[in-house]
């Protein structure tokens, strides 16, 4: 199962499947990869690269049109986990912190093995990039949708929606944007977690959550931990939340990743 209806404005799902389906539900889809798609995108927002970010689900692509388009671009990304040969550097905000004064103002093209596959997928303008990074902005801008009977479609990048959320990051970070928007779901999908949440009224221990699942602890025994760690350690660092935007790409792989200069929820 990719979808469920909560109710009539409020679905989550999992996958590019699910993205898709943003655009014939007419919601807006918010997409969480945790580990690490979504904390390197919005990390790359906040440094002086040129913006917007392009982002693709093909490596080729980019390439493709570093190439043809755009020779001074840096190309940055993933393929299970590990840097892809080539490129100038990896899916991790730790390693944009380092660099990102060496960037200043040059082009960025982001690829990576979920994140911006399904990013890419949903629809334009209305397609939003949700991370522990920016966790408060993303759960005001849900609830404020949500209040007003906007569509709303959360969607975990990894995984199944019948996934233990403890084993999966993206499934547990939607379910905890969920808790802040209608409790009475979270409740009915995972009393445990639930409980767990109402005896302890402040934030999770974000760091451990990650540190535990399965792509956490991949992460750190291929020497990545230090992403994990950060990652855990900046919840809602951005007050903002990126939106994939509408400009047109060069090559149809790719689309537009920037900050909203009036970024407000709507009333």
């Amino acid at each position: 199962m990719t979808l469920r209806a909560l109710d009539e404005w409020l679905y989550v799902g999992a996958g590019r499947e699910a993205a898709q389906a943003a655009a014939s539900l007419q919601a807006e889809a918010v997409v969480f990869d945790v580990l690490r798609a979504c904390a390197t995108l919005t990390t790359l927002l906040a440094s002086p690269v040129q913006t917007p970010v392009w982002i693709s689900d093909s490596v080729e692509a980019c390439r493709q049109v570093r190439t043809r388009f755009w020779p001074d671009a840096l190309l940055g990304g993933e393929r299970d986990s590990r840097p892809i040969p080539g490129f100038d550097f990896g899916n991790s905000p730790v390693e944009v912190l380092r660099r990102a004064a060496e960037w200043t103002g040059r082009r960025v093209l982001l690829t990576t093995t979920g994140g911006t596959r399904t990013l890419v997928a949903g629809p334009r303008g209305h397609t939003w990039v949700g991370s522990l990074t920016n966790l408060t902005a993303v759960i005001e801008r849900v609830r404020a949708w949500h209040r007003t009977g906007r569509r709303v479609l959360l969607v975990a990048v990894g995984g199944r929606l019948d996934d233990d959320p403890r084993a999966n990051e993206d499934l547990y970070v939607v379910l905890y944007v969920l808790w802040h928007v209608w409790p009475a779901a979270v409740r009915a999908w995972s009393p445990d977690l639930a409980a767990r949440w109402e005896r302890h009224q402040g934030e999770p221990d974000w760091p451990g959550v990650l540190q535990a699942t399965p792509h956490g602890r991949e992460l750190i025994d291929l020497g990545l931990g230090e992403d994990v760690t950060w990652i855990g350690a900046s919840v809602s660092l951005y007050p903002w939340v990126p939106v994939v935007g509408t400009d047109d790409p060069p090559d149809p792989h790719l689309a537009p990743v920037l900050r909203l200069q009036d970024d407000v929820p709507p009333a």
